[in-house]
């Protein structure tokens, strides 16, 4: 247990970095109109190009790196901070920028508008689906539930991960029909104005003749 607490929050310094750094990114990102749609459509296309052209390369090559010494966990302890661990940040800025790209491009062609409305529904209920995530993989993960952890091969998370995509893919739209917020986001609204938020669409929209009458 102390080993597993000390691996949980060797990296807590860094990551409160590295989180507020990714925020000033994606503030100057926003103030520059490249997640508005407003840059020329060739300029999302050039961002695409080089993300996944420089990206997947670092990341091939970090996997590789990380194979090598895969069986050699005294280098891991010798060389906390290795060249994979510089790479990564780089190789992760480029790939974001890049998929980003290309859900804007996905966007502006009108083409898959399923599935951005149901991403858009997702988004609007973020932290309910980022606590959900966190619920349901130490369920499944952790001992106090299924205990699957270190017990499936890699290929087989992604299975995990595309099944809890594809459960708030199709149940955030549904949610989002009925209700204004998702569970969380309703709960730290009415926190923050100290009133409790209306719920429901119908409660939150009430008709124009239901004003006049109430006039």
């Amino acid at each position: 247990r102390p080993d597993i607490i000390r691996m949980q929050t060797a990296f807590i310094s860094l990551l409160l970095w590295d989180a507020l750094g990714l925020m000033l990114l994606g503030m100057a990102f926003f103030k520059w109109g490249f997640f508005t749609g407003r840059l020329p459509r060739r300029t999302y296309v050039w961002l695409l190009a080089a993300g996944y052209g420089l990206g997947i390369p670092l990341v091939l090559y970090s996997w590789w790196y990380n194979h090598q010494h895969t069986s050699r966990l005294a280098f891991f302890d010798a060389h906390p901070f290795n060249l994979a661990i510089y790479l990564y940040p780089i190789q992760r800025l480029l790939l974001v920028v890049a998929h980003a790209s290309l859900l804007i491009l996905l966007v502006q062609s009108g083409a898959g508008r399923g599935l951005v409305r149901a991403l858009a529904a997702v988004g609007q209920m973020a932290l309910t689906n980022y606590l959900m995530q966190t619920i349901i993989c130490t369920l499944f993960f952790f001992g106090y539930g299924l205990g699957y952890f270190a017990r499936l091969q890699y290929y087989q998370l992604f299975y995990v991960v595309g099944a809890i995509w594809a459960f708030q893919l199709l149940c955030s739209p549904v949610w989002l029909r009925h209700f204004r917020f998702g569970p969380v986001e309703w709960l730290w609204r009415s926190l923050t104005y100290w009133k409790r938020q209306p719920m429901h669409r119908e409660a939150a929209q009430p008709t124009l003749a239901a004003k006049a009458v109430a006039d």
